[in-house]
């Protein structure tokens, strides 16, 4: 799954819209993330949760449901493991893996 930065709210309110955070997630039913890659605006501030998140071992599914800080870069890694079943908010659901039927 990617997300492009411009979607978060603090990287609009910085005028900082450039980059990209992807994230490699295993599709069978155990969802382990395998890799991610960080481009962009405060790329080495958000390296420490990539590296929470894989040190936990915890499933892509399980980490998308952690509390983080809001706004911030960081919150991306979050959105976009929601993206995975179409939960994420700040990504339009067209972009989303886990797409959803509009109701």
């Amino acid at each position: 799954q990617k997300t492009p930065d411009t979607v978060m709210g603090v990287a609009l309110a910085l005028e900082e819209t450039s980059g990209l955070t992807k994230i490699v997630v295993d599709t069978t039913e155990f969802g382990k993330i395998l890799g991610a890659h960080i481009i962009g605006p405060a790329a080495t501030e958000r390296i420490h949760v990539w590296t929470s998140v894989r040190r936990a071992e915890e499933s892509a599914r399980v980490m998308a449901h952690q509390v983080m800080a809001h706004p911030t870069f960081s919150e991306v890694f979050r959105e976009t493991l929601l993206a995975l079943d179409g939960d994420a908010v700040h990504i339009p659901l067209m972009m989303q893996t886990g797409r959803k039927k509009a109701s």
